[in-house]
């Protein structure tokens, strides 16, 4: 069957549309669920810093107090500096009015304690990078490694002291005990993995849970300086495992301490059976969807149905069988109008086909009558001839009659096997050949010693504006073989007949005759008309005879094209 070049299929087709249709509303979608989930992420980080911020506040406010306490006290500490003795006993009262403060002290610029609450020395009050404030004096936040009241982890506020000629006197120096502040830390419902405050020397205040690490650190330390001073902002890392995290940064005391706050990371997000998905997959998963829900659409309503109506043509146009329609209800109103009208035109078509076979049947049976007809009546010629010769007395009289006797029995033989073909319109060369050699030879009592009658006849199939003049050229070969036996009837004869394909569409008739020949002069006007008729049977076959003549040796060939069977196209 011939198919021509195919396509994509109609339920690809569909779903190509279906794409382009569902591509804008599919974008739209994605853009939706991705803002969605950007919302989600903004609301979850600002929840973040509110959280922190309820977590410092309790904190936040201690070192706030701190600092407004140092600052009191630096107003005041200068009335009675110079008494050690009435300075130790205010901070003393100080500290026992107020516990949220451990430590109370007045330290010199070089960092020597003038007076305190408690007599041992607070050692972080002599480090060296006490001198380094000197030149700009400013209040600062610090850790003191060991406290002189407990031995708990304190922040340590240092508040200078400035005489009225601006001159940096000293620093007031209050500390505040951890343990208070972590107890405040636990109240709070919801914590932090890990929470750092620092001051804005980077060094750490206070650190609850895994260390922040160095890319932590490098962050806020790079927005501590920073102008306008740092707002709250989160950022979102990876721990060490891995695992999302969010990064909160805000400042407790503007320009003092700051806080870094590690929240896991918990943005709500889709969800498929508990697994969180990215925002394209629910658009996707939509497209996907509706592709499968047109395709199978398609192929239940449609693509079943015509292919069960093409199998229908195919089977019909193989075998001609028609099937009962199919009552199934879910076959479309429109596919069964095709099938009823299919069906009906192939039944027109049966009862045309039929129509027309009987009239060809008809009319090969016309033609083989005639066939039969020609032959009949040239087989009575040949009788006819038959009785003249034998009431002619005169010998050359005889031989131009036998002689024209021979090529009415080719002519007869060549109508009777149209006549007995299944198929008018070509013959069989072999069996065709076959007999007219052997009428002819037969005919002219061949002696029965000294000849040998070879035949070898490839099978082909011939037209019939082919089978006849072939069957006069194979008359007259014949004939001229058995002129020449009958001539010299004592001598030896080799007659070898052939008719083989030689090439593609092309056949080759040869016979050749071993013996003696006649000469040119005991040729009669019989031979020469002979080779005229061989000449112009051979321009029927649009070819001309060769020719190989000795005095021993006779070939004869002739090379032709046989014509192809064209039919005429049959196909309704």
């Amino acid at each position: 069957m011939l198919r021509q070049g195919a396509g994509a299929g109609l339920p690809v087709r569909i779903m190509l549309l279906l794409t382009l249709a569902l591509l804008p509303l599919g974008y739209l979608g994605v853009i939706q669920t991705t803002a969605l989930s950007d919302t989600a992420e903004s609301r979850l980080r600002l929840s973040l810093i509110g959280a922190t911020e309820a977590t410092i506040q309790g904190k936040t406010q201690r070192l706030e107090r701190g600092l407004g306490a140092a600052e009191a006290i630096a107003g005041i500490v200068g009335q009675f500096i110079d008494d050690p003795d009435v300075c130790a006993q205010f901070m003393a009262t100080f500290t026992a009015r107020d516990p949220a403060f451990s430590y109370a002290g007045f330290l010199e610029r070089d960092g020597a304690v003038r007076c305190a609450s408690a007599p041992e020395f607070l050692s972080y009050m002599a480090d060296a990078d006490l001198t380094s404030l000197t030149g700009t004096p400013r209040a600062v936040i610090r850790p003191a490694p060991n406290a002189p009241a407990d031995g708990a982890p304190v922040s340590v506020i240092l508040w200078p002291v400035v005489e009225d000629d601006a001159s940096l006197r000293g620093y007031v120096a209050l500390t505040l005990p951890g343990g208070e502040i972590a107890q405040e830390l636990n109240q709070v419902p919801a914590r932090p993995t890990t929470l750092a405050t620092y001051n804005r020397e980077g060094r750490a205040l206070r650190l609850e849970g895994p260390e922040p690490t160095a890319a932590m650190i490098a962050e806020l330390q790079e927005r501590v300086g920073q102008m306008p001073p740092l707002q709250p902002t989160t950022h979102l890392i990876d721990d060490d495992t891995g695992a999302p995290k969010v990064l909160v940064l805000l400042p407790m005391i503007p320009q003092q301490v700051y806080a870094i706050a590690v929240w896991p990371h918990t943005t709500p997000s889709p969800a498929l059976f508990g697994m969180s998905l990215p925002a394209p997959f629910f658009p996707g998963l939509m497209w996907i969807a509706s592709l499968a829900v047109a395709y199978l659409a398609m192929h239940r309503l449609v693509v079943r149905h015509v292919q069960r109506l093409g199998q229908q043509m195919e089977a019909f146009g193989r075998h001609r069988t028609i099937n009962r329609p199919d009552d199934d209800p879910a076959i479309p109103s429109e596919i069964r109008a095709l099938e009823t009208t299919f069906q009906g035109m192939a039944l027109d078509l049966i009862s045309e086909e039929a129509r027309m076979e009987d009239a060809l049947r008809e009319k090969n049976m016309l033609i083989k009558e005639v066939h039969h007809r020609v032959k009949n009546n040239l087989q009575l010629i040949t009788s006819i001839m038959n009785l003249q010769v034998r009431d002619t007395q005169s010998v050359e009289a005889q031989n131009i009659l036998a002689r024209l006797q021979d090529r009415v029995r080719g002519l007869a033989t060549v109508y009777g096997h149209m006549y007995e073909a299944r198929g008018v319109e070509r013959t069989s060369a072999a069996e065709l050949l076959g007999d007219v050699f052997g009428a002819v030879l037969n005919a002219g009592d061949l002696p029965a010693k000294g000849v040998t009658v070879t035949v070898n006849f490839e099978d082909a199939s011939l037209t019939a504006d082919q089978a006849v003049p072939l069957t006069l050229l194979a008359s007259e070969l014949a004939a001229q073989c058995l002129a020449t036996v009958l001539a010299s009837p004592d001598q030896t004869h080799d007659i070898d007949a052939e008719f083989a394909l030689v090439a593609h569409g092309q056949a080759r008739l040869a016979c050749t005759h071993r013996g003696p020949q006649r000469s040119p002069e005991s040729a009669t006007p019989e031979a020469g008309l002979a080779s005229k008729l061989l000449t112009a049977f051979a321009r029927q076959l649009d070819t001309t005879p060769k020719i190989d003549a000795q005095s021993d040796y006779c070939r004869t060939s002739i090379t032709f094209a046989l014509q192809a069977f064209d039919y005429a196209d049959r196909s309704y």
